[in-house]
């Protein structure tokens, strides 16, 4: 989770051991990667103080990792608290610079029962420099400030929800500390990312971006909408609201550049830009983005991966851990594709039970657990006629003659599911493939009892009814040689 990101802030924290600070923009990313994992480990069950309004944010903007609580936090954790220990150090040391302005002015509340976690550790590292920080680093409300000056508040040099004028009590509030000192050289008609998603949309209109500037697109996109998350705060000043919306007017233009450029037959990058969360909101941005979506082939959503190694995946995507198998789920388009996963380069067997990805993750298990069968073995096991999934006993065959998938590609809904396989790999066994289901359903025993024995000698003889129709249908008893395919042996 957040692999690419990790690195990024790994090597900006030696960069600030090493040079003594790091520019406004390397600043800016660490706040918004701050703010964007808050959400996400929130929504995993962290708890926090957020109202039900907000939570309700939450719920429709981010998704959640598969094991809430385990280390698929621990070197997101980690990193983030060697980077505000470096900062603790040369704010102690009465140093300042731009790394100030990573501090959030809001900190999630401690808890007893997470008050030991590399999560916590780093959030209260962050309230030990906010202690020590010197007055002008340390300001973040400007009291009474007329609202007839917000329009005059310089731009250039902040994000749009940085600075925000709270009309019931007519205090400004900055959402980070260290802000102060860009204020009185940042004039420009944008704020920073706003001013980037023009920049990107005048590019996109000659020519494709970057696979880097479509990440740091959609990081401005997650950080829309963990904003307007913390707008929904009773914590946070109304005002907020609109600070949050004015991102998603600028994601808008964004998403209807992409949009042309797809009508006009053209691809690239920037499709790697469009988020596949249903429900996120991100007001009429979305009608863009379903839009194009519409256009593009269907993505891959789930990904179980048995074989082959995932290279760092993109922001939004997710490596369910704690067991030996990888499971991606991505709610990104084409993040399994640029983990490493292209379904292009293999060959993809279609699987229209669905009966395959449950077979998957439970091929990876003992067929037992605790004298009966595990539950992710009794998904493959037809509870009607008592027998194994066709589908699942020619795998299971496969599996017997050493040969092994690359894994299965899905969607969301499990209603569109492909088998991958090495080209190689799927000429040998092609013809077990092809068999039909019922055939081999129709030759399988059923399964009488929860007694291991029982069981197991259910899976064999259903892996016989396999090896007897390939048999058939190859003609001959060895359907596969020592060399180039495995020998069925009696």
């Amino acid at each position: 989770m957040f692999e690419r990101e990790v690195k990024k802030l790994k090597l900006l924290t030696e960069k600030l051991k090493t040079e003594g600070d790091i520019t406004e923009n390397e600043a800016d990313r660490i706040y918004m990667f701050r703010m964007i994992y808050t959400m996400t480990r929130i929504k995993s069950g962290t708890p926090s103080p957020l109202s039900d309004e907000a939570y309700t944010a939450l719920d429709q903007n981010f998704v959640a990792p598969f094991s809430p609580g385990s280390e698929i936090y621990e070197h997101v954790a980690e990193e983030f608290l060697n980077w505000y220990k470096a900062v603790y150090e040369y704010v102690h040391n009465e140093k300042s610079g731009n790394f100030v302005s990573t501090i959030p002015s809001i900190v999630p509340a401690l808890t007893e029962l997470d008050i030991f976690s590399k999560n916590h550790l780093a959030d209260a590292t962050i309230r030990r420099i906010i202690k020590e920080l010197p007055e002008e680093d340390g300001k973040i409300v400007i009291r009474n400030f007329p609202i007839e000056a917000q329009a005059f508040i310089p731009k250039g040099r902040l994000l749009a929800t940085d600075v925000t004028h709270d009309e019931d009590s007519g205090d400004l509030f900055l959402s980070r500390y260290g802000l102060l000192r860009r204020m009185p050289d940042a004039q420009s008609e944008h704020t920073k990312e706003i001013g980037y998603l023009h920049k990107m949309i005048n590019k996109l209109e000659h020519e494709d971006i970057t696979e880097q500037e479509a990440d740091n697109i959609y990081m401005i996109l997650k950080f829309a909408q963990s904003m307007l998350v913390n707008a929904k705060n009773v914590t946070y000043p109304k005002s907020r609201v609109c600070s949050a919306k004015s991102i998603t007017e600028g994601l808008k233009h964004w998403y209807k550049a992409v949009y042309k450029a797809l009508r006009d037959g053209r691809t690239g990058n920037f499709v790697y830009t469009l988020p596949m969360n249903d429900k996120y909101n991100l007001g009429h941005a979305k009608r863009y983005i379903t839009k194009s979506l519409e256009m593009l082939p269907k993505d891959h959503r789930v990904c179980c991966l048995l074989k082959g190694d995932v290279t760092d995946l993109p922001m939004d995507s997710f490596i369910a851990e704690g067991t030996s198998r990888t499971i991606i789920r991505s709610y990104r388009y084409g993040s399994i594709k640029r983990a490493g996963i292209d379904p292009d380069k293999y060959v993809l067997f279609p699987d229209l039970s669905g009966i395959s990805i449950w077979w998957t993750i439970a091929s990876k298990d003992d067929y037992f657990f605790r004298g009966v069968i595990s539950p992710l073995w009794r998904r493959c096991i037809d509870e009607y006629s008592g027998k194994c999934f066709g589908f699942v006993s020619k795998l299971e065959c496969l599996r017997k003659h050493g040969i092994l998938p690359v894994g299965v590609v899905t969607d969301s809904n499990f209603d569109s599911n492909f088998v991958v396989f090495d080209e190689t790999d799927f000429e040998r066994c092609r013809h077990i493939l092809e068999i039909p289901d019922k055939e081999i359903e129709s030759l399988s025993p059923r399964v009488f009892s929860n007694e291991p024995k029982d069981i197991e000698k259910a899976i064999e003889g259903s892996i016989y009814a396999v090896e007897f129709l390939a048999e058939t249908k190859k003609g001959r008893k060895e359907f596969l040689d020592e060399d180039e395919y495995i020998e069925v042996d009696r």
